[in-house]
């Protein structure tokens, strides 16, 4: 009888106690939490986050990057992704905050600023943040899949892209269709987990830990071809030869008329352009490199606007290698969109328009001739080791020839240099 009294009284005790806790709130029951918090209660953030986009533009474009149109346009794109299955959940995060959160760490963000910004929990700022990376990421609309490789453009968009690259050299150099170059992020030693234990190959020459990107962009520094297939200390040209780019020249989707320019660290055939190697080069070599580079020069403001534009890459990411990826394909796609609306701050020719070196005028445009076969021009064997300065390029001997004609040089100055604008 004693027993079942004593075990009554407990069950009764637990009732209590069970009574007691659910009457407090969750910030008396967890030390530190914060109770959650209803749309209503989110309304107060909102609120002020759209009054700044309304009253302050350009203080709006400084925190997200985004212009207010753009902004919207990305929310209405990518809100569905981010609304909770159930219609008549209670508490949840608007998705406007949850773009503001992703975007906000993407700029360089630390998650416990957002988290007294934002009124949401430390320990569920990137869960919400990356909530809408991913959903940027892995959309199809245009709007944000708006990197498109030269090959599988329409025919239009490819003379567009032609007209662009053709206009830096006061058309006198036709073809091109994008530049490209490799880069590495700075980046935290990765896990054995998350490289399948191969660490080491993400150790780059330079000294640090990296995480590569292959890159192409048109004359405007908008990315066209991005890729991350091989780790960050494999060399430029073994990474540009796995992208797609590069599978679709060699299969002749590119109509051979156009080709993609590179740096000295890639091959040289008839549609993937790199300059003549050495010193002491002929002085229509050495303009053929000069002209070539003024083409080439945007793939790397495309970079540095990256960086610049998006504070992630101000210091090693801490990311796992998933979010990594994510991190960098979302930031080239958010990139051609600050493009499109804002520009490019870049200085114009002075005088009547003609840059300086560029005072013959021709209507000299290349044809449909098919693609070379590389050929070894002292005889050197196969085995003896890849020399790409040592490939015969009929295009790159065209265009130097077609300079050489001209009578054009290597100017004494940069056609960006201050000196020029301020001597006029």
């Amino acid at each position: 009888m004693d027993v079942i009294e004593r075990d009554n009284k407990r069950r009764r005790l637990i009732v209590a106690v069970a009574c007691a806790v659910a009457s407090l709130s969750k910030r008396d029951v967890v030390h530190g939490r914060l109770p959650n918090r209803t749309t209503a209660e989110y309304d107060r953030v909102v609120k002020r986050i759209l009054t700044m986009r309304d009253e302050k533009p350009n203080l709006f474009t400084r925190m997200y990057r985004l212009s207010p149109s753009s902004f919207d346009k990305v929310l209405a794109i990518i809100k569905p992704q981010l609304l909770p299955r159930k219609k008549t959940a209670k508490y949840f995060v608007p998705p406007l905050i949850k773009l503001c959160l992703g975007l906000r760490v993407l700029a360089g963000g630390s998650y416990l600023d957002l988290s007294f910004g934002y009124d949401v929990p430390h320990s569920t700022v990137h869960f919400y943040a990356w909530q809408a990376l991913h959903a940027i990421d892995q959309s199809t609309d245009p709007f944000l899949d708006n990197i498109k490789s030269p090959t599988r453009a329409t025919e239009e968009e490819r003379e567009k892209l032609e007209h662009g690259f053709a206009e830096l050299s006061n058309f006198k150099l036709r073809g091109t269709v994008a530049a490209g170059d490799g880069v590495v992020f700075r980046m935290q030693m990765p896990t054995v987990e998350e490289v399948e234990g191969d660490v080491t190959s993400y150790f780059t020459r330079k000294g640090y830990y990296a995480f590569g990107l292959q890159a192409f962009c048109d004359s405007k520094c908008r990315f066209v071809m991005i890729s991350s297939k091989l780790c960050s200390s494999t060399n430029d040209n073994t990474t540009y030869i796995v992208t797609q780019l590069s599978k679709d020249i060699k299969a002749g989707k590119l109509p051979s008329k156009y080709h993609v320019v590179l740096d000295e660290a890639y091959p040289c055939t008839d549609q993937e352009m790199s300059p003549w190697k050495g010193r002491n080069l002929s002085v229509e070599k050495d303009a053929c490199n000069y002209y070539l580079s003024l083409n080439r020069q945007v793939i790397e403001r495309a970079f540095g606007l990256l960086v610049q534009r998006w504070g992630i890459f101000w210091r090693p990411l801490r990311l796992s290698m998933l979010h990594r990826g994510v991190a960098v394909r979302v930031a080239c796609r958010l990139h051609n969109i600050c493009v499109d609306d804002f520009g490019l701050r870049r200085m114009r020719p002075v005088g009547s328009g003609c840059i300086p070196g560029f005072e013959h005028e021709t209507d000299h445009q290349h044809g449909d001739s098919p693609p070379g076969i590389i050929a070894w021009t002292d005889g050197t064997a196969i085995r003896a080791g890849y020399r790409s300065d040592l490939e015969q390029c009929n295009h790159r001997d065209m265009w130097t020839n077609s300079i050489k004609q001209l009578g054009l040089t290597r100017p004494n100055y940069s056609k960006f240099s201050k000196k020029l604008v301020e001597n006029n």
